[in-house]
């Protein structure tokens, strides 16, 4: 793509806005907090806290489902773009702008919804692009204070999603010895510390590696039936391997009744589609979003990498059409040529 825009760069127009910062920084930080407490309020509750008082792992789990399942559309797709864009976006342009008021007020209500809602990518979704940026510029205090709450936040989280790992009162009444206290301390830690690894490193490789297994062993290619938007065009059926595999892959979470998408990298998709023509195609298709990013970020590494770092790295477990539209990459993009590129 570089060499064919060589001489010829893609351009792309300038559009100006004739509202100040304080504006921005005020329409930002309300939009995110707004929404942000709007869902809040309309789910009734904070899931989160609820799920404090169950005592098993599959009850956890309905917890968080129901976030989603039990809502509109349109409420769950206004929810996933304020977590995945206007909140991280509001953040990252009130640090960016020393708003420190506004900006710790945001991350008040960012922290506390991300945590509701019980995912835990959300608490990095929100706060990696701050996080980011106040490496590039040397603002270590941040930098601490963000890795801190995003640990917090996810020890917190992975013991919510798993009572057994916490041990019960009757357990800490027999366990008065001091060694066997330590020991069971150590042992959480040991099982919060495996998890996430193995959530990080493992599962998504061992995620592909099972569509591999399974396709087209077990379910043929779709040839395009595979993609939701393609459904308007010809007339087919969707069909969601990410639902189907579900029962394949985790039949004994099936068995219980569990029901949930199995999310795979970016090109599978492509891949449970046509095949290894499906992989090429997806590396095509790739390029061409590379590039057109490369255009809307050139000469400003910081934005660049602080708002686009971890919507790649989600491209190891999402669609890049899920990620680039509902998963709030494309707004993200949007947001900054607005408020950011067009007013430099």
């Amino acid at each position: 793509m570089n060499r064919v825009f060589k001489n010829d760069k893609l351009k792309i127009p300038n559009i100006k806005l004739n509202f100040n910062s304080k504006i921005i920084e005020w329409f930002l930080f309300l939009l995110g907090s707004s929404l942000a407490i709007g869902h809040l309020i309309y789910l009734g509750d904070l899931p989160a806290f609820s799920a404090l008082n169950v005592d098993f792992n599959t009850d956890a789990v309905n917890i968080r489902r129901q976030i989603t399942a039990d809502a509109d559309t349109i409420v769950n797709y206004i929810a996933s773009f304020n977590m995945k864009a206007f909140l991280p976006f509001g953040l990252l342009y009130l640090l960016a702008k020393k708003n420190h008021k506004l900006y710790w007020l945001l991350l008040l209500v960012g922290v506390v919804y991300a945590f509701s809602l019980m995912q835990k990518s959300y608490i990095v979704l929100l706060l990696m692009p701050s996080l980011i940026y106040a490496i590039f510029n040397k603002e270590w205090l941040y930098g601490l204070k963000h890795m801190g709450i995003i640990s917090v936040v996810l020890y917190s989280l992975v013991l919510v999603h798993n009572p057994e790992i916490s041990p019960s009162e009757s357990n800490d009444v027999t366990h008065s010895n001091e060694h066997v206290n330590k020991t069971t301390k150590q042992s959480k830690f040991y099982s919060i510390w495996t998890s996430l690894k193995n959530r990080v490193l493992i599962v998504p490789g061992k995620t592909v590696s099972s569509w591999f297994d399974h396709i087209p062993n077990d379910l043929p290619f779709l040839n395009g039936k595979g993609y939701r938007f393609a459904q308007r065009f010809t007339g087919e059926n969707y069909i969601n391997y990410a639902q189907e595999l579900y029962p394949i892959m985790y039949p004994d979470h099936a068995k219980k009744g569990l029901k949930g998408n199995v999310n795979v990298a970016h090109f599978m998709y492509d891949y449970a589609n046509f095949g290894r023509k499906g992989l090429i195609l997806s590396g095509f298709i790739l390029a061409i979003v590379f590039y057109f990013v490369e255009t809307i970020f050139r000469n400003n590494f910081k934005f660049k990498l602080s708002l686009n770092l971890i919507p790649l790295a989600t491209l190891s477990s999402q669609a890049l059409t899920t990620l680039l539209f509902s998963g709030g990459w494309g707004l993200l993009i949007g947001l900054y040529y607005l408020f950011i590129r067009n007013k430099d």
